[in-house]
């Protein structure tokens, strides 16, 4: 399958964000609005011929840091590298906006995208216990100092 990846709007995004079973607690289109307007954000999407796959949406949180909030990809398309070239295109967009680093967090529940998380060179620098250990917040950061690597997406 061939995938395309580009910008997208918070609408678009809500399509296959209602569709990922892992997100018990849906966020409303309101709510995901009043978090990305308010301050500079990107908002990325993958594509597979028409259907919407997958998506990252991140915002500033300072003028150093970029925070990557929310992302998914849709159940039949994962385990074909579309979150990882998701991570790539963000982080080639943050680092050409200034930013000197991403950071964003996980849950114990999502051993893949820690995996993968780790791969791409992101390091744990925190971890919040929840009433569960599934439910445990697991924080990365990855600096963005330098060109990168090589197969950074421009998107």
């Amino acid at each position: 399958m061939s995938y395309k990846f580009q910008k997208a709007t918070i609408a678009e995004i809500f399509e296959v964000y209602r569709s990922i079973p892992e997100f018990r607690q849906f966020k409303s289109l309101g709510e995901l609005k009043k978090r990305l307007n308010s301050k500079p954000h990107l908002i990325l999407i993958a594509r597979c011929k028409t259907e919407l796959v997958g998506f990252r949406a991140g915002y500033a949180r300072s003028s150093i840091e970029f925070y990557s909030w929310l992302g998914a990809i849709h159940p039949k398309h994962r385990g074909r590298g579309i979150e990882a070239k998701l991570l790539s295109a963000q982080e080639h967009w943050a680092r050409t906006q200034g930013y000197e680093r991403i950071t964003l967090s996980s849950r114990n529940r999502y051993p893949e995208m820690m995996r993968l998380l780790l791969t791409q060179q992101y390091r744990i620098y925190d971890y919040h216990p929840r009433k569960t250990l599934d439910e445990g917040k697991v924080y990365f950061v990855k600096p963005l100092s330098g060109k990168g690597p090589e197969n950074a997406e421009k998107i």
